[in-house]
């Protein structure tokens, strides 16, 4: 079937990649970029799989070290990150309402999607080349691998809400060994996204056993790809390896450790075992959940406006008194905020049966933030983004249904878009900002090496930025690793920055 698309939809795919465009050329390359670059100047005769062996096992850490670092300074690498991106917001939104963008809501829809990604450690997924090449790539892969899925499922799914309707299945050979080969890279590309998803491939197997629903021979090739892809990453020398650089100092309490093995895990006391998974589970309340916590409490109460007086002012009282809780509690019991959203959305059950979607997203939500247990939960930003994907998805649910229920879409319209713009333009004046100090320390660095100074110290003001920087920054150690490959790529003797 030819897929249609109007003239609007090519404008807004157009104006998407553009914006990727000019934020990734303005955007200097940073940390990994920088020191991976080198290390393929010092080391050319690394293979691809170099990295799975010695440092990380993620696909997209493959493909950075052996091929795009060698090119981080060459502007179609920014265009083909560019598109990448590009290609990844609109598979995301593909993926959660099984069409592109058509109409009025479903632009909104878009804009606040695109809204939400600008102000969540954007820069560290999307504009940082190491980043983008092990998450955006990633998750992009596993997108794009689920949407064959996505499609049968919904298929599946409308046909029991209209008394089980016969069903057409494809057995398709062609399609069966294209997700084989898609599931491996896919599996292979993420730690946590991908445990998630091959739990779920599993119950998906018992659920179809119990429905009685015949799966097609695609179907199954594409799961044996992807747990394939994922145990390939598991039992990644360099994953392991990586992982025994975190500090495993015994003399220190389990639950505090940097990290720890599965075989640790279940060695250790029942006591300490729950004592690192609530550790875990703090760690999962980030901003982007105190965010979707506001949204969700505010759609529950007006859900519930007939019966609550001054429910308005309710919702005000009540978002004030999270705020304070929530930095109260956060460090330590984030455990209580979980549970009252899984309340709230029991509230949304029981005024309708859709909102078992969103008990379903959440709990899986809580157990993607629950596969990082080894690491204690202290990941990047960006390792998360799974996670934010995830309750990004419900506060978009939610909004479709205010706004159709609103009186004033034209207000709520005006009030997106201006998000959206005011996002873009936050955001190139911030990196722009950032850029623009990073081409004065290159300009000091050149000037001191011309006076004969090659030990250079840099202040740490210089890498401000208003936006959270989840791409790391160099330390004040010059024997530190990361700082002597900055001098190396600089052409000095040492750098640091205090």
């Amino acid at each position: 079937m030819m897929v249609r698309f109007d003239k609007n939809f090519l404008f807004l795919v157009l104006g998407v990649f553009l914006c990727f465009l000019c934020l990734n050329w303005i955007f200097p390359p940073q940390t990994d970029d920088i020191m991976f670059y080198v290390e393929t100047i010092l080391y050319p005769d690394r293979g691809f799989l170099y990295s799975y062996f010695e440092t990380n096992g993620k696909f997209g850490e493959q493909v950075l070290k052996f091929f795009a670092a060698r090119y981080i300074h060459s502007f179609w690498l920014e265009i083909l990150i560019s598109v990448v991106s590009t290609i990844f917001v609109f598979v995301l939104y593909f993926l959660i309402f099984l069409r592109n963008p058509k109409n009025k809501l479903d632009y909104l829809s878009f804009f606040l999607i695109c809204t939400m990604i600008l102000n969540v450690n954007f820069s560290g997924s999307f504009l940082w080349i190491a980043g983008n090449l092990n998450y955006i790539w990633g998750l992009g892969l596993i997108m794009i691998y689920l949407i064959p899925y996505r499609l049968f499922w919904n298929k599946c799914l409308s046909s029991f809400s209209k008394k089980h309707l016969q069903i057409t299945q494809i057995h398709s050979v062609y399609l069966g060994i294209l997700l084989l080969i898609l599931g491996v890279f896919a599996g292979w590309s993420s730690e946590n996204v991908g445990a998630t998803i091959c739990l779920l491939l599993g119950i998906s197997f018992g659920f179809s056993l119990y429905k009685k629903i015949s799966l097609p021979s695609w179907y199954y090739l594409g799961v044996l790809g992807f747990w394939c892809g994922w145990l390939i990453l598991f039992f990644s020398p360099g994953s392991a390896n990586r992982g025994a650089l975190i500090d495993v100092t015994h003399s220190i309490p389990f639950s505090e450790r940097g990290f720890v093995t599965i075989g640790e895990f279940f060695s250790a006391s029942l006591y300490d075992q729950l004592v690192r998974i609530n550790t875990t589970l703090n760690s999962a309340c980030r901003k982007s959940f105190a965010v979707f916590f506001l949204v969700l409490m505010w759609f529950v109460i007006w859900k519930n406006r007939s019966k609550i007086k001054n429910f308005f002012i309710l919702a005000c009282v009540l978002s004030i008194g999270f705020t304070g809780l929530y930095f109260l509690l956060k460090t330590k019991f984030a455990l209580i905020f979980y549970l009252v959203t899984l309340a709230m959305i029991v509230v949304l059950v029981k005024i309708s049966k859709k909102y078992l979607l969103f008990m379903g997203l959440f709990v899986i939500w809580m157990f993607i933030g629950l596969t990082l247990i080894q690491f204690h939960g202290q990941v990047g930003l960006r390792a998360r983004m799974g996670e934010g994907l995830i309750l990004a998805m419900m506060i978009v649910l939610m909004f479709r249904e205010f706004y159709l229920a609103s009186q004033h879409k034209i207000w709520i319209s005006r009030i997106v878009i201006t998000l959206l713009c005011g996002s873009v333009l936050a955001n190139l004046v911030n990196w722009g900002h950032y850029a623009y100090s990073w081409n004065q320390v290159v300009r000091y660095i050149d000037d001191q090496k011309r006076q004969g100074n090659f030990d250079i110290v840099i202040s740490k003001n210089k890498f401000y930025s208003f936006y959270d920087k989840d791409f790391g920054e160099m330390g004040s150690d010059i024997h530190n690793e990361g700082n002597q490959l900055y001098a190396r790529y600089f052409g000095i003797k040492s750098f640091c920055v205090k």
